[in-house]
């Protein structure tokens, strides 16, 4: 390792703990807040807003490392999860209510993680075949050819059915019908992405990225599940702190995984 990579991973390293301190001490006032009602709501909300702010510096840094050090594959790699982050942190200003919009910011913030969701699809993209595989005949002779990748389609449409099963149990509601199928239709979406993050297990890359970017995109799942329940459906009881947690952690180790990749990626 180059003693200029060495100073940008330093950077990075630093950069991880100082984000990390800021995340916990929100996460210690949201449960303080939630639980036994300590705290002031606004300065708890803009604290998450510069968490969600942070997250995005650190997908900047990421990306600029790689452009810098790493093959084309992973600078793609960090570009498509920067702008997937950038939109994030757009949703969590939309939800919050901070950015001036005409009708209902929630609408505007789950439009805004759904553009998330497609870039998070192309960020998984620049890691290898999602649903079409290129034809090995194909290669050798030269020729633009494809094929189906049965094993990412299998696990994709298990993903789908089973949410799409369990959103029409309990999520849907015929009474706010359009904000339902706008729901489910998000869901089958963030639903290929935690698909197609779980198919990378096979993939020849690190375990530690593999788990971190599987367990950031459940987490991140799992917390909008809760927003959206709490839209359709009678509130769960803490459901703010739950989300809070679960969505930063989960934006956490997805942004994490270019810290996690193989050094034999980058260059001297």
């Amino acid at each position: 390792m180059s003693t200029k990579l060495k100073g940008w991973f330093l950077l990075r390293i630093i950069y991880l703990i100082v984000l990390l301190m800021i995340m916990s001490v929100y996460l210690v006032f949201r449960g303080l807040y939630s639980i036994l009602g300590l705290g002031n709501v606004l300065l708890l909300q803009w604290n998450f807003l510069s968490v969600s702010i942070l997250l995005s510096i650190f997908a900047l840094i990421n990306y600029l490392i790689a452009q810098r050090y790493d093959s084309d594959q992973w600078k793609r790699y960090t570009f498509w999860l920067l702008i997937a982050m950038l939109f994030g942190t757009l949703g969590d200003f939309l939800l919050a209510g901070v950015l001036p919009v005409p009708i209902d910011t929630f609408i505007f913030g789950v439009l805004a993680f759904a553009l998330g969701q497609v870039f998070y699809l192309v960020t998984l993209r620049q890691l290898s075949p999602i649903l079409i595989n290129p034809s090995s005949g194909a290669r050798e002779s030269g020729e633009k050819s494809s094929r189906l990748n049965l094993r990412n389609l299998i696990i994709w449409l298990v993903f789908i059915i089973v949410c799409a099963a369990l959103f029409m149990l309990f999520m849907f509601n015929p009474a706010l019908l359009e904000l339902s199928i706008g729901g489910l239709i998000y869901f089958l979406l963030f639903a290929s992405v935690l698909a197609f993050a779980v198919t990378k297990l096979i993939d020849d890359y690190p375990i530690l990225f593999k788990l971190s970017l599987i367990l950031g995109f459940a987490l991140f799942y799992i917390s909008d599940v809760i927003l959206v329940w709490n839209r359709f459906n009678s509130p769960l009881l803490y459901a703010s702190l739950f989300i809070s947690i679960t969505y930063l952690l989960g934006q956490f180790f997805v942004q994490l995984t270019p810290l996690l990749k193989s050094d034999s990626e980058q260059s001297s």
